[in-house]
C-alpha cells in the first residue's frame, strides 16, 4: 500500500483494487472484518473505517443482518461517473474526444456570441 495517505484510505483504495481487478463484482459479499484485517494487515476497526468511506462513495452497501457487499451503483464521488471501474479504458477516453470535438466547437461559437467588447479585449 502505498504512503503519505491515511491508513484507512489506503485500506479503502486496496479494496477498491480488489474491485476494479475483478477479484470482486457488483453484488459480490466482502469478507468479514476478521478476514479482511488479516488478509490487508490491519485492524478490524481500521477495516470498519474504510468500509464506512466505502459505503459513503457507493462502492459497497452494508445489508444489515447479511453482510457489505459491493455496489451495483458505482458512482464515486471522486469519480461520479464510475469511469474508473470500466474495463476499456482506452475506448472511454476515444468517447471522450469525440464527444468534447462536437460539443466544445459549438461552447466557443456561443462564448463569442455572448462575449461583450470589454471580455474580447481582456482576452487580446
Amino acid at each position: 500500500m502505498e504512503t503519505g495517505k491515511l491508513l484507512t484510505d489506503r485500506v479503502a483504495d486496496e479494496i477498491v483494487r480488489n474491485i476494479i481487478g475483478k477479484e470482486l463484482k457488483p453484488g459480490d459479499k466482502l469478507p468479514n472484518e476478521f478476514e479482511l484485517a488479516s488478509k490487508l494487515g490491519v485492524g478490524r476497526s481500521t477495516v470498519r473505517e474504510a468500509i464506512k468511506t466505502l459505503v459513503s462513495r457507493s462502492v459497497v452497501e452494508i445489508r444489515r443482518g447479511a453482510g457489505t457487499f459491493v455496489s451495483a451503483r458505482s458512482g464515486v464521488s471522486e469519480d461520479p461517473l464510475g469511469l474508473q471501474f470500466l474495463d476499456d479504458k482506452v475506448r472511454v477516453a476515444t468517447d471522450l474526444l469525440e464527444l468534447r470535438f462536437v460539443v466544445e466547437p459549438r461552447l466557443a461559437t456561443l462564448a463569442a456570441g455572448r462575449s461583450t467588447p470589454e471580455q474580447i479585449d481582456e482576452l487580446m
